[in-house]
């Protein structure tokens, strides 16, 4: 799925994303049942809002019963979290669940959860990077991110490796001259 921009780029990292990209690819979000999207729809719009903002019909049961595993857990805060734009993102998710581990996944104003190239954009791929799955489910393109090595961090481990293999060349060179070869 591609679609237009909605305005020009706020920052310099939206203005480095877009880099070479007229329009983006993969904004999109996972669907749920009618229950779950209920639910995420009535979280509290303010940064840190969870399960405990909702009213008490559409609290999961397993989150609010005081007999339940949540009730010795803190109440599994987070679950059904909306992020803080002042915030980060725990971890690179590989399921964009409300009701997963790391359940802090509803946009920080809007009443959604996080789209694909909203997840990418976190691990550092680039708006034309286009993400792919046979069934074209969300899921998959979510787990693509979650477990890829962000771009960022792969470019300077890369810069790094090719010093360090330069530099070894290097000395290799200049042993060689005096008949000595470091390995």
């Amino acid at each position: 799925m591609e679609t237009e921009y909605g305005s020009e780029p706020l920052s310099e990292y939206q203005r480095q994303s877009r880099k070479d990209c007229a329009r983006v690819y993969n904004h999109i979000c996972r669907v749920f049942n009618k229950l779950t999207i209920e639910r995420i729809v009535r979280i509290a719009m303010f940064p840190g809002a969870d399960h405990s903002s909702l009213p008490e019909k559409l609290k999961p049961w397993c989150l609010s019963d005081p007999n339940s595993a949540a009730s010795r857990h803190n109440g599994w805060k987070g679950l059904f979290g909306r992020l803080d734009f002042e915030g980060h993102f725990v971890t690179a998710l590989t399921d964009i669940n409300p009701m997963g581990k790391t359940g802090t996944v509803v946009h920080p104003n809007q009443r959604r959860l996080l789209t694909v190239r909203e997840c990418a954009r976190a691990q550092g791929f680039p708006d034309k990077f286009r993400f792919y799955s046979d069934r074209d489910d969300t899921k998959d393109m979510h787990r693509q991110i979650g477990n890829a090595v962000p771009p960022p961090l792969a470019y300077a481990l890369g810069r790094l490796l090719v010093e360090a293999v330069f530099k070894k060349h290097m000395e290799n060179k200049k042993l060689k001259g005096k008949g000595k070869l470091v390995v």
